[in-house]
Order: C-alpha cells, then sequence, then structure tokens
C-alpha cells in the first residue's frame, strides 16, 4: 500500500529494578543489547526502520538512566512523560526524514 511503517524500540532496564537484583547486570545488559541487535537487523532486512532509545537516556553500563523512571515507584518498567517527550521528538525527527 505504500505506508511506511517503522518500529520503537523499548527503552532498556532500569538498573535498580527488583527484579535484577540477584542477576549480573553486565551480563543482563550484554544479552539484552544482542537481542536488541537481532531484532533491529531482521527489521532492517524487512525494510523497516527502528528509531532507538534517545542516547541521552542510557547509561555507561546499558541501562536506562534512572532520571527517566514512571513516577510511581511501582512502576518498574515505564518511563516518565520526559522520555516519552524525547522519544515523540525522535519519532517527528524520524519522519521529517521520509521521503
Amino acid at each position: 500500500t505504500g505506508i511506511k511503517v517503522f518500529a520503537i524500540e523499548g527503552p532498556r532496564f532500569f538498573e535498580h529494578a527488583p527484579y535484577l537484583k540477584r542477576k549480573w547486570i553486565e551480563v543482563c545488559a550484554d544479552i539484552e543489547q544482542r537481542y536488541r541487535s537481532y531484532a533491529s537487523q531482521k527489521l532492517a532486512d524487512v525494510g523497516i526502520g527502528v528509531i532507538e532509545q534517545p542516547t541521552q537516556t542510557i547509561t555507561k553500563i546499558g541501562t536506562t538512566h534512572h532520571d527517566y523512571r514512571h513516577p510511581d515507584p511501582r512502576d518498574e518498567h515505564h518511563g516518565n512523560a520526559l522520555y516519552g517527550h524525547l522519544v515523540c521528538n525522535a519519532i517527528v525527527d524520524y519522519a521529517d526524514c521520509l521521503k
């Protein structure tokens, strides 16, 4: 139909998430990065672009920086409004580059 589609990369996990308490964070980050690379390549193979997580939201070890955590401390997975704003800007930038 000619409609261009893309995927939005989900945010990486937060370093202090309770479900990581007894895990090696570096191993988890490595596994996640390998999965992201694999999935992105599979999407690229069929012509689907990926809007990546904004680099300023990622820590040196590959987790999402705590400044972008959801305000509800019970929410271990989602980003906050600032994170959403950055992703929305990335979507607009991506769309501006489409032909």
